[in-house]
C-alpha cells in the first residue's frame, strides 16, 4: 500500500490559543474604586451587624444555635476581609519587558521520584528547548536507569542520590550547593514549560532585593475534575488563588513560593541556609525566611508552565489534603504572627492562607446548623428575628457580590461553594496537623480504583433530609417541639433544601463517569494536520505519547499489524515513529485507526505535545 506523494508538510498545532494565560490588563480604575467602596461597606455593615447580634439577638433561648452561628458569621467576615486585603490591588507589579539574552547563569532543576515515562517526556522535551538556560539537571530519587538513558539521549544532566531522606528540599539543596549558577529554576516533573520562561521572568531580578519569582501554577488538562465551565471557557478551582490572591500579595511583598514554575536567586538562598527542610511545607517556610531576612518576592501573573490537574475525585482529595496539611505544618512551626522580621501586611497575608485552609470547618457548620434548627426547633436569634433574617440574607448576598467583583470572574460563586464541599473532607482531616504537627498518612488506594463518596457527605445528606422531615413532623404536631419563630423555621428549611441540592451536586461529581475514564498518564490532545501512515496520507485526530488516533479516507493497515508514521516535529524535521494497530472503526467519512506507539521513540511526540500544551497565544 503505497502512494507517491510530496514530502510531509509540518503538522500544524491547532490546540486553541489560551489568551487567559497572558498577563491580564490592569483593572479599570472606576471599577476598582467601586469594588473597594463595596468592600468598605461590607466590612462596616458586617462589623455593626455582629455587634448588634451580640447585644440584641442573643438570649438563653438562642445560645445553643446562636453562638455557633455567630462564630461562623464572624469567621466569614474575617475571611472576606483578609481576602479583600490581598485582592485590593492585583496590578501593583506590571509585566516586565522580556529579555532575549543575559550574562547570568541560570540552572533548571527538575526533581523527580517515581513518575512515569509518559509524564516526564513532555516535561524534558520542553526543558531542552528553553532559551537562556545554562544547564538542565534532572534530579532522580528513584535511581532509574531508563531515566538516566533518556537524559543522556536528550543532552540533559542526570543526578541521583542514595538516600531519599529530607524529601524534595534535601534533594534540591544537595544539587544547588554544587552549582555556580546565579539563578535556579525549579520545575515540577509534570510541568511543560514555555521556551521563553527565563527571558520573561528574569527581568524582575533587575531589582537586587528580589529573591524569588513564582509563576501561576496552571494545568493543561482543562477537562479535569478541578475545572468547571464559565461561559465559553473552562476555569480551574485554583484560578482565584493562583492568578489573583497570589498576585495581590505583590502589593505587600508577601508573594510565596507555591511550587514548580519558580525561579530563585542563589545568593538569597545562601542567606537562609538553603531551602527549608521538610516536604511540601518547605516552600512556604523558605518564603517566610526570605521575608524575615528582608528579601522581596514577586508573583509573575503570566502562565509560563503547565502541569496536570487532578483527573478524578481521588487525585483531587489527595492533592487538597496534602496542601492543607503542609500549610498547617509550615504556618504552625514558623511563628509568622509573633516572630520577628515580618511586616504587618506580610503577617496578614500568611494568616489569610491559614484561615483559607480552615474553611472546611466553616462549610461543615453551614451544612449542619440549619438541619439542627429544624430537628430540635432551635433559633439562632430572639427579639427582632425578622430584622435578623433580613440582615443575615443581605450580608450573605453582598459578600458574594463583593467577592465576585474583586475576583474578576475567576471564582464563580456557585462553583466555589461546590468545591468548598468537595474539599471539606480532605481539609478537615488535614487540619489535625495544626495541633499534632504530623501530616496524616495518605489513604491506601489503587490508581485504578475510583474514590468512594466520603462517609461525611452521606451523613450530611441524612442529617439535612432528617431536618426537613423533622420540621414537617413538628408542624403536624407529631414531635414535642414547636417553632416559636416561623420566619426562622422557613429560612432554615430553605437553607436545608439548598444544602441538599449542593450535597447532591458534590456527590454526583465524585461519582460521575465523566472524570477518570482515561486512566493513562499521557495527556491526549486534539491536533489538526496530516501524517503518513505506511506511506498513505491520513488525518490526525488526536495523539499522546502512547497512542495516536487517525482518520483514513483510503485503505488502512490490518488490525494488530506493525506500522510506521512520518511526523514533522516543531523544528520542521521529518521523524518516523512506529506502532501497532489496535483498533479500526468505520466512520461516515472514512475509517478511524487507533495505534499504540512503541515506548522507545517518542521524543518527537514529546516535542509536539510540549509545543501544544504550553501555547499561550
Amino acid at each position: 500500500m503505497t502512494e507517491t506523494t510530496s514530502k510531509p508538510r509540518p503538522l500544524p498545532i491547532t490546540v486553541a490559543a489560551r489568551p487567559e494565560a497572558l498577563w491580564p490588563q490592569p483593572a479599570d480604575q472606576r471599577s476598582a474604586r467601586a469594588a473597594h467602596a463595596v468592600v468598605w461597606a461590607v466590612l462596616a455593615l458586617g462589623s455593626a451587624y455582629l455587634l448588634w447580634r451580640v447585644l440584641a439577638t442573643l438570649s438563653p433561648a438562642s445560645l445553643a444555635l446562636g453562638i455557633p452561628l455567630l462564630a461562623l458569621e464572624a469567621y466569614s467576615l474575617i475571611s472576606f476581609g483578609l481576602n479583600a486585603v490581598l485582592l485590593w490591588d492585583v496590578d501593583s507589579v506590571r509585566r516586565p519587558e522580556p529579555v532575549t539574552e543575559t550574562t547570568e547563569a541560570v540552572a533548571v532543576l527538575i526533581p523527580t521520584r517515581d513518575e512515569s515515562h509518559q509524564v516526564l517526556m513532555p516535561t524534558l522535551a520542553a526543558a531542552t528547548r528553553m532559551r537562556l538556560a545554562s544547564q538542565i539537571i534532572v534530579l532522580d530519587d528513584g535511581n532509574r536507569e531508563w531515566l538516566a538513558g533518556m537524559c543522556d539521549e536528550l543532552g540533559i544532566e542526570y543526578r541521583t542520590r542514595v538516600s531519599r531522606l529530607g524529601g524534595r528540599a534535601s534533594q534540591l539543596n544537595q544539587v544547588i550547593g554544587t552549582l555556580s549558577a546565579d539563578f535556579v529554576v525549579v520545575l515540577d516533573p509534570d510541568q511543560v514549560v514555555d521556551r521563553d520562561f527565563i527571558g520573561r521572568v528574569l527581568p524582575h531580578f533587575d531589582d537586587a532585593a528580589v529573591a524569588l519569582v513564582q509563576t501561576p501554577r496552571d494545568s493543561f488538562n482543562s477537562d479535569s475534575f478541578e475545572h468547571v465551565s464559565a461561559g465559553k471557557s473552562r476555569i480551574a478551582e485554583q484560578n482565584l488563588f493562583q492568578r489573583l490572591l497570589g498576585t495581590g500579595r505583590n502589593r505587600w511583598n508577601a508573594a510565596a513560593w507555591t511550587g514548580g514554575g519558580a525561579i530563585l536567586r542563589r545568593t538569597a538562598l545562601d542567606t537562609v541556609d538553603g531551602i527549608a527542610a521538610g516536604g511540601a511545607e518547605a516552600q512556604t517556610l523558605t518564603s517566610i525566611r526570605l521575608h524575615r531576612n528582608g528579601w522581596r518576592t514577586v508573583q509573575h501573573n503570566e502562565v509560563l508552565a503547565r502541569g496536570r490537574a487532578a483527573n478524578d475525585a481521588a487525585e483531587y482529595y489527595d492533592a487538597r489534603s496534602a496542601e492543607c496539611a503542609a500549610a498547617m505544618q509550615s504556618l504552625r512551626g514558623e511563628r509568622f504572627l509573633t516572630g520577628r522580621g515580618l511586616t504587618l501586611p506580610q503577617r496578614l497575608s500568611y494568616l489569610a492562607s491559614l484561615v483559607g485552609q480552615l474553611d472546611g470547618w466553616a462549610t461543615l457548620g453551614y451544612l449542619v446548623l440549619p438541619a439542627l434548627a429544624l430537628l430540635f426547633a432551635l433559633t439562632p436569634a430572639t427579639g427582632p428575628v425578622g430584622l435578623f433574617a433580613a440582615l443575615f440574607a443581605l450580608l450573605f448576598v453582598v459578600r458574594q457580590v463583593a467577592t465576585q467583583a474583586l475576583s474578576r470572574g475567576q471564582a464563580p460563586r456557585s462553583q466555589a461553594t461546590l468545591f468548598a464541599v468537595l474539599r471539606m473532607s480532605a481539609t478537615l482531616r488535614a487540619t489535625s496537623t495544626l495541633v499534632t504537627g504530623r501530616i496524616p498518612a495518605r489513604p491506601s488506594r489503587s490508581d485504578a480504583t475510583p474514590m468512594r463518596v466520603p462517609v461525611l457527605l452521606w451523613a450530611l445528606v441524612g442529617l439535612n433530609a432528617a431536618g426537613l422531615v423533622g420540621a414537617l413532623a413538628t408542624v403536624l404536631g407529631v414531635t414535642p417541639f414547636h417553632f416559636d419563630y416561623p420566619v426562622i423555621a422557613l429560612g432554615a428549611a430553605a437553607w436545608t433544601l439548598a444544602n441538599l441540592v449542593l450535597l447532591a451536586r458534590a456527590i454526583g461529581r465524585i461519582r460521575s463517569t465523566e472524570f477518570g475514564q482515561d486512566r493513562r498518564q499521557a495527556h491526549r490532545i486534539e491536533v489538526e494536520g496530516h501524517v503518513y501512515l505506511d506511506g498513505l496520507r491520513v488525518h490526525v485526530l488526536d495523539l499522546s505519547l502512547t497512542g495516536v488516533r487517525l482518520l483514513s479516507y483510503g485503505e488502512v493497515p490490518d488490525l494488530d499489524s506493525y506500522c510506521t508514521m512520518t511526523f514533522t516535529d516543531p523544528n520542521k524535521r521529518p521523524a518516523v515513529v512506529t506502532g501497532t494497530v489496535v483498533g479500526v472503526d468505520q466512520r461516515p467519512h472514512g475509517q478511524e485507526v487507533r495505534v499504540d506507539l512503541e515506548p522507545d521513540q517518542t521524543y518527537v511526540l514529546g516535542a509536539i505535545l510540549a509545543e501544544a500544551l504550553i501555547r499561550r497565544a
